[in-house]
Order: C-alpha cells, then sequence, then structure tokens
C-alpha cells in the first residue's frame, strides 16, 4: 500500500531517512505538527488519498494500547507507567489496556512544558505551546478529541517538564543503560528523574517511545549534561603574555587529572592589560568536586580565575 508521511520541518533526519527506508514517502511541510496536519489533508483532497491522524482516530488508540498489553504481559509487577503525551493517542491505548488487565496500576503522562497541551486541556484552558524543544516529537499544540476523551479519567497525573529534563534523560539512557532514545522518548525517564518522590517505593515501568535523534543532536545533549554537571567547563583565567605562561597553566591542570579539550587566547578584550592575555581553557574533569579541587589550586598558583 503507497503511504505518504507528512512531517514538519525540523524532523530530525534520522526520522526521516528510517520512514523513507520502509518505503513511504516523506512530504516535508509546514513548521510544526499542525501545518503538516494542514498539508496531510490537503493531499487527501487533491489526490484522493486516506488521512489517518496518528493519535485522533480509535484504530489508532486501539493499536497503540498494545504497548500496555505487551508491557505488563512482560512485567506484571509494576505499580505504574509513565508515557509521554503529545497528541495522546499511546497514553489512551497504554492506560485503557493497562487498567482492564491490573485496576490498580497508575498511569503517569509526561509533556513538554513548551507543549502542554493535554494539561491545559484538563483545566479547561487554552493551550500555550511555542517554541523549540528537544521533544519534538510529542511537540503537540492540541491533544486530540478522541484519546483525550478516553484517557483523561484514566490518567493519574500528568507531569510537564522542562527542556533540561530531557537532556538529562537522553543523556542518562546513553550513559547508563547504553540504549539511544530521542528527546520525546526518554520523556518517561525524564518525569522521574525531576520527580523521585512521586514515584518513591513503587516498581516504575518507562516506555521509551523512539531512539529518532540526529547523531550530532546526540552529541550536543551529551556535552550539555557534562557541562551541567561540571565534568566539561571553561576556566577563564588572567594571566601576563609570556612564553611558558600556558605551559605552567597546562601542568597543574594535567597534574591533577583534568584533561584540556580546548584552549583559546584573547589579547583584545579591553579588561585585559596590554601585556596580559586571557585563556579560556576547556577541561574535561571526574565530576564537580574535581572541577572545584583544579580550581583551587590554579588560584593557589597566583593565577586569576575569572570563571571556572
Amino acid at each position: 500500500v503507497p503511504v505518504t508521511i507528512v512531517m514538519p520541518e525540523g524532523t530530525p533526519f534520522a526520522k526521516i531517512n528510517g520512514t523513507r527506508s520502509h518505503g513511504a514517502t516523506v512530504v516535508i511541510h509546514g513548521l510544526d505538527f499542525t501545518g503538516s496536519t494542514e498539508e496531510a489533508k490537503r493531499l487527501e483532497a487533491e489526490k484522493g488519498y486516506v488521512f489517518v491522524s496518528a493519535f485522533d482516530d480509535e484504530g489508532i488508540v486501539a493499536g497503540q494500547g498494545v504497548c500496555g498489553i505487551e508491557f505488563l504481559e512482560d512485567a506484571p509487577e509494576v505499580d505504574a507507567l509513565i508515557v509521554p503525551i503529545g497528541g495522546g493517542g499511546l497514553i489512551a491505548g497504554t492506560a485503557i489496556a493497562a487498567k482492564a488487565m491490573k485496576p490498580g496500576i497508575k498511569v503517569f503522562g509526561v509533556e513538554a512544558a513548551r507543549y502542554p497541551s493535554f494539561t491545559a486541556k484538563r483545566a479547561g484552558l487554552p493551550p500555550v505551546c511555542t517554541g523549540q524543544t528537544i521533544a519534538e516529537g510529542i511537540a503537540i499544540k492540541a491533544v486530540g478529541d478522541i484519546p483525550f476523551g478516553l484517557a483523561n479519567a484514566l490518567i493519574d497525573e500528568v507531569f510537564v517538564c522542562e527542556e533540561a529534563d530531557f537532556e538529562r534523560g537522553v543523556s542518562y539512557m546513553a550513559t547508563m543503560e547504553k540504549t539511544v532514545c530521542e528527546g520525546a522518548g526518554a520523556g518517561g525517564l525524564a518525569a522521574m528523574l525531576a520527580n523521585p518522590e512521586a514515584f518513591k517505593g513503587m516498581k516504575v515501568g518507562i516506555e521509551l517511545t523512539g531512539g529518532n535523534i540526529d547523531a550530532r543532536m546526540l552529541a550536543v545533549v551529551l556535552n550539555r549534561e557534562m557541562v551541567r554537571e561540571r565534568r566539561l567547563l571553561v576556566y577563564r583565567i588572567l594571566g601576563d603574555d609570556r612564553p611558558g605562561m600556558l605551559s605552567a597553566m597546562a601542568a597543574v591542570i594535567g597534574g591533577l587529572g583534568g584533561n584540556i579539550i580546548d584552549v583559546v587566547h584573547n589579547r583584545l578584550a579591553l579588561d585585559v592589560p596590554a601585556k596580559g592575555a586571557e585563556f579560556d581553557i576547556m577541561v574535561e574533569t571526574r565530576d564537580s568536586a574535581h572541577a572545584d579541587e583544579i580550581g583551587e589550586a590554579l588560584k593557589e598558583r597566583g593565577y586569576e580565575l575569572r570563571m571556572g
């Protein structure tokens, strides 16, 4: 059966190429999911295609409910499931299936703070959705009426996560679990890491819903998490512009086990003396305590540490 998939601009190349590899025709149109949906419906009218919603369809909801069935078949002991929410199809199907199989189970949702459409609909408010998000897979401005009607009463709580939470989830999956997840795909883990008390004492099942993240973006996310943990940071040092200065600073850093990644000299800043230089030295450390140890050692050697 010929299939045409309409995706918005900014869709990860990994998702586009993966979809094409299965034989689908991919059309890139619109700044967001709304624009893509409008184009899909235009193609339906123009070419006689059958439009299939990604979530606002009872058949789609039923199909996605298989995830909940298989999860509880494999792990019947879980007390709760966490499911990312975009249009609502996956959480609706999961909640219906899971609560039918195990009535006492809790089902939690997670949304991006920039696209809290389900939370807004629950509160009877218009959604305020804007901007880019690493969780583009759930960046939906309006949750589907069908999945919302089916799922609302079954969902125990919806957590709204910030961009840093999603980045942390992606990073944790890659570094600790050796599993590549896109931002939306790691949303369940992001919610749990950001709200540990909410899940205390529970056996929690997390639906990892996708791995469509480009290699470059994955690298950016991993490096940003290193910066947050101060395992990658820049020491900005003011020193004399003379031979051996950089070597001496490098000896201090290397002597304590810091790994120098990059060095930038700045001699033109007006707050730097004419015979001085500002050195931005990017260093990889073990952790925050190690970063502090290196910083203190530099100051003890008489270097003026402006950042780090």
